[in-house]
Protein backbone atom coordinates (compact mmCIF):
# COMPACT_ATOMS: atom_id res chain seq x y z
CA UNK A 1 0.00 0.00 0.00
CA UNK A 2 1.42 3.14 -0.65
CA UNK A 3 0.75 6.13 1.39
CA UNK A 4 -1.48 8.62 0.32
CA UNK A 5 0.47 12.44 0.59
CA UNK A 6 -1.28 14.86 2.33
CA UNK A 7 -0.31 18.99 3.70
CA UNK A 8 -2.13 21.94 5.75
CA UNK A 9 -2.64 25.15 3.87
CA UNK A 10 0.31 27.82 4.70
CA UNK A 11 -1.23 30.51 6.50
CA UNK A 12 -0.31 32.97 8.79
CA UNK A 13 -2.42 34.35 11.82
CA UNK A 14 -3.03 37.56 13.08
CA UNK A 15 -2.45 37.84 16.99
CA UNK A 16 -5.78 36.98 18.44
CA UNK A 17 -7.24 35.00 16.12
CA UNK A 18 -8.62 31.76 16.26
CA UNK A 19 -6.31 29.01 14.43
CA UNK A 20 -7.90 26.31 13.04
CA UNK A 21 -5.87 24.33 10.16
CA UNK A 22 -6.96 20.79 8.63
CA UNK A 23 -4.99 18.27 6.49
CA UNK A 24 -5.92 18.50 3.00
CA UNK A 25 -7.06 16.09 1.93
CA UNK A 26 -7.78 13.72 4.97
CA UNK A 27 -6.32 10.87 4.50
CA UNK A 28 -6.38 8.77 7.99
CA UNK A 29 -8.41 7.95 10.71
CA UNK A 30 -5.26 8.38 12.99
CA UNK A 31 -2.55 11.55 13.15
CA UNK A 32 0.06 12.44 15.65
CA UNK A 33 2.74 14.67 16.04
CA UNK A 34 6.71 14.44 16.26
CA UNK A 35 7.93 14.38 20.12
CA UNK A 36 9.45 17.62 20.09
CA UNK A 37 6.01 19.37 18.66
CA UNK A 38 5.17 22.46 20.94
CA UNK A 39 1.87 23.32 20.42
CA UNK A 40 0.84 23.13 24.05
CA UNK A 41 2.97 25.98 24.57
CA UNK A 42 0.70 28.43 22.50
CA UNK A 43 -2.64 27.03 23.23
CA UNK A 44 -3.11 25.06 20.37
CA UNK A 45 -4.15 21.11 19.86
CA UNK A 46 -4.62 18.36 17.52
CA UNK A 47 -7.15 16.10 17.09
CA UNK A 48 -5.30 12.62 17.01
CA UNK A 49 -8.41 11.75 14.60
CA UNK A 50 -8.88 14.51 12.26
CA UNK A 51 -5.41 16.02 12.21
CA UNK A 52 -7.08 19.63 13.04
CA UNK A 53 -5.00 21.91 14.35
CA UNK A 54 -6.72 24.29 16.74
CA UNK A 55 -6.82 26.92 20.54
CA UNK A 56 -7.21 24.85 23.29
CA UNK A 57 -10.86 25.09 24.26
CA UNK A 58 -11.35 27.33 27.20
CA UNK A 59 -7.73 29.19 26.67
CA UNK A 60 -6.75 32.52 25.55
CA UNK A 61 -5.26 33.05 22.37
CA UNK A 62 -1.36 33.60 22.76
CA UNK A 63 -0.49 37.58 22.98
CA UNK A 64 3.07 37.58 21.58
CA UNK A 65 4.16 36.73 17.82
CA UNK A 66 5.62 33.00 17.46
CA UNK A 67 6.20 30.48 14.70
CA UNK A 68 6.84 26.95 14.69
CA UNK A 69 7.16 23.75 12.95
CA UNK A 70 5.65 20.55 13.61
CA UNK A 71 6.10 17.00 11.77
CA UNK A 72 2.51 15.66 11.51
CA UNK A 73 1.90 11.66 10.58
CA UNK A 74 -0.84 10.01 9.04
CA UNK A 75 -0.90 6.74 9.87
CA UNK A 76 -3.08 5.42 7.07
CA UNK A 77 -2.81 1.14 7.59
CA UNK A 78 -0.57 -0.39 10.24
CA UNK A 79 2.13 -0.39 7.62
CA UNK A 80 1.50 3.01 5.51
CA UNK A 81 2.44 6.05 6.99
CA UNK A 82 3.22 9.54 5.49
CA UNK A 83 4.49 12.95 7.09
CA UNK A 84 4.12 16.58 6.43
CA UNK A 85 5.07 19.79 7.79
CA UNK A 86 2.91 22.08 9.71
CA UNK A 87 3.56 25.96 9.99
CA UNK A 88 1.78 27.99 12.39
CA UNK A 89 2.82 31.88 12.71
CA UNK A 90 1.54 34.90 14.56
CA UNK A 91 2.46 37.83 14.16
CA UNK A 92 1.28 41.51 14.75
CA UNK A 93 -0.73 41.58 11.65
CA UNK A 94 -1.06 39.42 8.52
CA UNK A 95 -1.86 39.00 4.99
CA UNK A 96 -3.07 35.38 5.34
CA UNK A 97 -0.32 33.91 2.93
CA UNK A 98 3.05 34.54 2.92
CA UNK A 99 3.04 35.75 -0.48
CA UNK A 100 1.94 39.25 -1.60
CA UNK A 101 1.18 39.76 -5.30
CA UNK A 102 1.92 43.16 -7.45
CA UNK A 103 0.51 44.24 -10.13
CA UNK A 104 3.11 43.63 -13.42
CA UNK A 105 5.18 46.28 -14.77
CA UNK A 106 7.65 46.95 -17.21
CA UNK A 107 10.13 49.17 -15.82
CA UNK A 108 11.65 48.61 -12.81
Amino acid sequence: VTPTPFAYDVKHWALGEQVSMKPHPRTAERYSLDEGCALADYNLTMDGSTGAITQVPGTAAHIEPFSIECTVTAHQTSTATFEAKVRIAMDWFAYGVPLLLFPGSNSF
